[in-house]
């Protein structure tokens, strides 16, 4: 006899922060109602909570999208879906928990890349000015790791692009996967594009393309560095938009029985996202199984397509072993240029990640495969997985791993010396303008927090809670003769005696009206998630 108790399901699914948080209101509409979807009422919270926060980021992205949209449209049109980057595009391809983050990550060391971040596939029809409001704006709602493994993130950490084409026009397989189970079997055609009506792909080409396009103007001098697991199984679709001859390819591949296990326990951990009940374990083993095993076969028919020397194809276990050794490999079958500074930063962000463990349900994993499912024994032998790892090669410490406690006292001299310029410089504006400025308390705790991170390099949630702690401190250290200068200097300026009493019930008042508040708990908030930020994060 066994303990084990179905778990309690709470009546109210409550909000999570939704990767659609900022989705226009027209994308949750094709969701909800392309088809039509029944959300049961213990969904009907995070659903509004969904939608309010898409209302925010409808009202940031709007300008910026009735602008672009002309040009997009008719760009789109001019080049046929094809997108005219000449440095060309590096993609990684590989099945969902096969090591594609991790790769992502080191890759993106190499600042010459321009890659997405999630301010921009959040809110992908923002561009330039939406997209670097969000990336500060996000700062104090996301979580720095990500739920499904506890890797780091936000907003200005790599993404996935996919995630783009789901928040602009669900053009993608992720509402299935990650919103509505139901629509599980419908919606994984986006993943393979096939089986999509006429206006379906078209839609896809389309959002894929103006969100690179969008990418590509910003940085025009830099090769894009994408990774979607989807593409794996996209491979000639990739190639007409980013041309066959300037994208090349890196294949990364991890024994089936550790995938398998792996999307499964990440599932479940994503079910805070979903408006549906989730599937139960063997429906949602059985998914991943099959949609693997057709994605790696769907590469390796595609593979003939890629031109020698423009794919690289790589093992997790190897990457993870000596990560240095197969990133050199990578960039000389791509024929990429190896510098001194890419692997400087590589080694920074290996050193940082070094004591990282993933947050996964070990126990259930190992339950629920154990062997190769006869479906997948072809990824053993196509990618090497019977023949064992590379032998695990040291790293070199970063040339600036030293002296960790030093940074930690340069980080609080330096947040503290900040803080008092700035009360002074809030101070100043206010005398020379006679306006209060509250929303500088906002600016006020990015720079706290961005001068601690920068002094520190890997940020602690104490030196989160200092900043933030300093952040209020200077908003309530000037609001005092803020209100003195701002209020009674300007709407009665022959007065010259101001009471301590009524000094204090104006600032107060004029704390507790209008956006005064809000502008100091984001001001904190940032300082604080600023400052207890992971370590270093790659460029």
């Amino acid at each position: 006899m066994t303990d084990a108790r179905e778990p309690r399901t709470s009546p109210i699914a409550f909000p999570y922060p939704h990767f659609m948080a900022l989705a226009p209101l027209d994308a949750w509409a094709r969701l909800l109602l392309s088809p039509p979807l029944h959300v049961p009422p213990r969904y009907w919270l995070r659903l509004a909570a969904g939608l309010g926060t898409s209302l925010v980021g409808t009202t940031i992205t709007l300008p910026e999208r009735l602008l672009l949209s002309p040009w997009l449209n008719m760009s789109f049109q001019s080049s046929g879906g094809s997108l005219d980057h000449a440095p060309g595009a590096v993609v990684i391809l590989g099945y969902f928990r096969t090591g594609t983050t991790h790769l992502h990550y080191l890759l993106n060391c190499d600042s010459r890349f321009i890659t997405p971040r999630w301010a921009h596939v959040t809110a992908p029809q923002g561009f330039v000015a939406s997209w670097m409001f969000l990336r500060l704006f996000l700062v104090p709602f996301l979580a720095s790791r990500r739920p499904q493994d506890d890797v780091a993130f936000g907003p200005d950490w790599p993404a996935e692009d996919d995630f783009a084409c789901h928040n602009w026009a669900c053009a993608s397989s992720l509402r299935g996967r990650l919103v509505a189970p139901s629509r599980y079997d419908s919606d994984r055609r986006f993943h393979f594009l096939d089986g999509l009506t006429a206006r379906e792909i078209e839609r896809w080409r389309y959002v894929q393309w103006a969100f690179l396009r969008k990418l590509t103007a910003v940085a025009p001098t830099r090769p894009l560095l994408l990774k979607s697991p989807s593409h794996t199984a996209r491979v000639p679709e990739l190639q007409r938009l980013l041309g066959r001859e300037r994208v090349r390819f890196i294949h990364i591949s991890r024994d089936p029985i550790d995938v398998v296990n792996s999307n499964v326990a990440m599932l479940k951990r994503l079910s805070i996202f979903h408006l549906e009940d989730p599937p139960d374990d063997e429906m949602l083993r059985q998914r991943v199984i099959g949609e693997y095993a057709q994605t790696e076969r769907a590469y390796l028919e595609s593979r003939r397509l890629i031109p020698p020397g423009q794919l690289h194809e790589m093992r997790y276990e190897d990457l993870r072993a000596d990560p240095i050794g197969e990133m050199q490999a990578a960039y000389r079958a791509l024929d990429l240029a190896w510098t001194r500074d890419v692997e400087r930063s590589a080694g920074r962000y290996l050193h940082s990640v070094r004591d990282y463990r993933p947050a996964s349900d070990s126990n259930h994993a190992k339950r629920a495969m154990v062997v190769v499912d006869e479906r997948l024994e072809f990824i053993v032998t196509a990618f090497g997985h019977d023949q064992p790892a590379a032998a695990p090669c040291s790293q070199p410490e970063p040339d600036d791993a030293a002296a960790p406690r030093d940074r930690t006292w340069q980080a609080w001299t330096g947040s503290i010396i900040a803080a008092v310029l700035l009360g002074l410089l809030w101070h100043w504006m206010v005398r020379q303008t006679l306006n209060r400025y509250d929303a500088f308390a906002w600016p006020v705790g990015i720079i706290i927090g961005a001068v601690a991170l920068r002094l520190a390099r890997a940020g602690s949630a104490r030196l989160g809670w200092f900043c933030a702690v300093l952040t209020v401190v200077v908003a309530l250290s000037v609001a005092v003769p803020n209100t003195r200068w701002a209020y009674y200097k300007r709407y009665d300026p022959t007065r010259q005696h101001v009471s301590a009493r009524d000094l204090l019930v104006s600032t107060r008042q004029e704390l507790l009206t209008g956006m005064s508040l809000f502008l100091i708990f984001m001001g904190a908030a940032t300082a604080y998630r600023f400052g207890s930020r992971p370590p270093i994060t790659p460029r």
